[in-house]
């Protein structure tokens, strides 16, 4: 079976190196229009973006370019938005945020609710959401993701 690369956005911080196994080449960087993360000649078809923590996530929400991006990203056929944090750790927000208590009195003052609406409409949208819970959580289900789509593309299953 042929092996895959995963590509990684070069602006994605601190992110995942897949290495490579029995059906991925390792990781390659390279821009990304739309989303963190793809498989190599299937950047049209897949795409993950992921949010580290529920912080990064309130600050991605109240911006138009992650608006655009998520416009963008409805339109794959394979997509989702990979949270490395709880549901539990969105609702005690900007508890275990990175947020630094000193600002937490200049975030919005319903800012739960304006994030659970925002993830609803999310999903409403076509766009599907995996609370991972952690870094390393996070990252297998990427890989595990990449490895259930290649094998299906070699099927014939997409695009």
């Amino acid at each position: 079976m042929s092996k895959y690369w995963v590509v990684r956005d070069t602006r994605e911080r601190n992110g995942y190196w897949v290495p490579e196994t029995d059906a991925s080449a390792g990781t390659v960087l390279a821009a990304l229009k739309t989303g963190d993360y793809s498989i190599q000649g299937c950047e049209q078809i897949i795409t993950v973006e992921r949010k580290f923590s529920s912080g990064e996530l309130y600050g991605s929400l109240t911006k138009k370019r992650f608006t655009n991006e998520l416009e963008r990203l409805q339109s794959f056929p394979v997509k989702c938005l990979l949270l490395e944090f709880t549901l539990a750790d969105l609702l005690s927000f900007p508890k275990k945020s990175g947020i630094p208590e000193s600002k937490w009195p200049k975030l919005l003052p319903h800012a739960v609710r304006f994030m659970q609406r925002r993830l609803i409409e999310i999903q409403i949208s076509g766009i599907p959401i995996v609370f991972a819970g952690n870094t390393k959580d996070a990252e297998m289900y990427l890989r595990h993701m990449f490895k259930v789509f290649h094998e299906g593309f070699l099927k014939g299953l997409y695009g």
